[in-house]
C-alpha cells in the first residue's frame, strides 16, 4: 500500500510538471550576432529577467544574415511561441517577420532596432539624438577646430542615420563657423570593425595628421580604428568616440587612445524589455512604459527610449564600477 501510495504521488508530480511546462509562456529573442558584445549581455539580462518570471526564453541569432534570421522567424511562428522580440538583422526586411507573426495572433517587440512599414506592437531603444551630441562633446572639448571625419553605422539601421544626423546637427555651429571641417563621412555595414578600419586608413591617406577627429559609429569599430591609428603614431592625438561602453574601449578611453564612449544601461533596458514583453502575453496595457510614439514608414509605433550616460577618463569609475558594470580590477584603476 505504501508503494502504491508512493507510486501515485510521483505520477501526480510528473503529470503537474507536464502540465506546468506545456501552459508555460515562451517568448522568442532573435538578434543579428553574437560579435557585438552588448547584444550578448542584453540578451542574458533578458533571458534571467524572464526566468525569474517563469517565462521561458527561445535565443536565436543569425550572424548578420537577414534571409535566415526570418527563417528562424518562421519556425518559431510555426511552433507558436507567445510573442517575438527582435533586434533586426535588416530592418527592412524584418516587416515580414512582424507581418508572419501577426497573421498568427503573436505580438512583436522591435529592439534596439527600428522594424520599417510594420505595425510593431512595441519598440525599445536609445536615444541616438543624445548619443550624437556626446559624441560631438568630446571631440570638440579635445579639439574644436580642424579636419573631422565620421566613420559611421550601418545605413540600413535606423541607429546609424538617426546617430549620424545628430552628430551633424551638433557639428553644425562649428562648420557655420568655419572652425571645423568635415571632410570625410561614411557608413558602415552591420558596424563592422574591419570596414571601419579600412575607411580609417583612407581618411589618412588624404589628410594624415591633419585631422583632428574621428567620430566612430560605436567601440568596436573604434578599437578598430585605434589599431589603424597607432600603426601611423597618431594615438591619443586626434579625438576617436565610440559608444557601447565594451571594455576593450573602456581601457584605452583610460589611457588617453579614446576620447569617450557612451554607458548604455543594458541590464534596464533589457530587464524593461522582457517586463513589457510579459506584459503583453498576460493581456496587460502597456501604455505607462511609452515614452513617445514613433512614425516607422507606414505606422506610427508606441516607443520607449532609454537614455546613456556619456564615460571619459573622468568618470569611469563612477560610472562603470558604481553601476557594477566593471569592477576596479577590470578596468585597472
Amino acid at each position: 500500500m505504501v508503494r502504491f501510495n508512493v507510486i501515485l504521488l510521483f505520477l501526480i508530480f510528473i503529470l503537474g510538471s507536464s502540465c506546468s511546462n506545456k501552459n508555460k509562456k515562451v517568448i522568442a529573442f532573435l538578434y543579428p550576432s553574437k560579435e557585438t558584445l552588448r547584444y550578448n549581455q542584453e540578451c542574458k539580462y533578458f533571458v534571467d529577467y524572464c526566468n525569474r518570471n517563469d517565462v521561458k526564453v527561445i535565443v536565436k541569432t543569425s550572424n548578420y544574415n537577414d534571409a535566415l534570421q526570418i527563417e528562424q522567424a518562421d519556425s518559431l511562428i510555426n511552433q507558436k511561441v507567445d510573442l517575438i522580440v527582435i533586434i533586426a538583422t535588416n530592418g527592412n526586411s524584418a516587416s515580414k517577420i512582424v507581418s508572419k507573426a501577426h497573421e498568427k495572433d503573436i505580438p512583436v517587440i522591435a529592439y534596439n532596432r527600428l522594424i520599417t512599414d510594420a505595425d510593431v506592437d512595441f519598440m525599445i531603444t536609445g536615444n541616438n539624438h543624445e548619443i550624437g551630441k556626446m559624441m560631438v562633446k568630446g571631440c570638440t572639448d579635445f579639439k574644436d577646430n580642424g579636419y573631422y571625419a565620421i566613420i559611421g553605422g550601418d545605413y540600413y539601421d535606423i541607429n546609424g542615420i538617426e546617430l549620424q544626423n545628430s552628430i551633424i546637427k551638433n557639428l553644425d555651429p562649428y562648420l557655420k563657423k568655419g572652425k571645423i571641417k568635415l571632410v570625410y563621412q561614411s557608413f558602415t555595414d552591420n558596424w563592422n570593425p574591419t570596414i571601419a578600419a579600412s575607411e580609417a586608413e583612407k581618411i589618412i591617406s588624404l589628410y594624415g595628421d591633419s585631422v583632428s577627429a574621428i567620430i566612430s559609429g560605436y567601440d568596436g569599430m573604434a578599437t578598430a580604428i585605434l589599431k589603424v591609428l597607432k600603426k601611423h603614431g597618431m594615438e591619443g592625438k586626434i579625438a576617436l568616440t565610440g559608444q557601447d561602453a565594451e571594455l576593450n574601449a573602456c581601457l584605452n578611453v583610460k589611457q588617453g587612445y579614446q576620447t569617450m564612449t557612451v554607458f548604455h544601461p543594458l541590464k534596464t533596458i533589457a530587464e524593461e524589455a522582457a517586463k513589457i514583453s510579459i506584459a503583453i502575453i498576460n493581456g496587460e496595457n502597456i501604455e505607462e512604459f511609452t515614452t513617445e510614439k514613433m512614425q516607422n514608414g507606414r505606422y506610427i509605433i508606441p516607443v520607449k527610449k532609454i537614455n546613456s550616460i556619456y564615460v571619459d577618463k573622468n568618470n569611469l569609475e563612477s560610472v562603470l564600477v558604481k553601476s557594477g558594470f566593471y569592477t576596479k580590477e577590470q578596468l585597472g584603476l
